[in-house]
């Protein structure tokens, strides 16, 4: 895909690319620490010549009951609470970003 004689690209077709990340950070941790970082990886990406999205999830419920899990550094109750108010914009936001790339 890439040519090493002057490394422009070999790939014409065009791929749109919705990179979802889910985690247990909230948003001004992914901002501090991982948001540089996945914008890196999205580069990687434009190599397909399509559009590319990031769409981070913040704060996300990982399991249904951390009780049972080695997972004390965590609220559950913050953790259901975060999940009850963002899940559902979330899911919308994921239908209408696939919608929008599909087209």
């Amino acid at each position: 895909m890439l040519s090493y004689d002057d490394y422009s690209n070999y790939f014409k077709g065009k791929v749109n690319v919705g990179m979802f990340v889910t985690m247990n950070a909230t948003q001004e941790f992914y901002d501090k620490m991982y948001k540089k970082e996945f914008e890196h990886y999205m580069d990687k990406f434009k190599r397909l010549n399509g559009d590319v999205v990031l769409y981070p999830c913040y704060n996300t419920l990982q399991v249904s009951d951390y009780s049972k899990f080695n997972m004390s550094s965590f609220d559950e109750n913050v953790k259901k609470k975060t999940h009850d108010e963002l899940f559902p914009m979330d899911l919308q936001n994921a239908y209408n970003l696939g919608y929008q790339l599909s087209r």
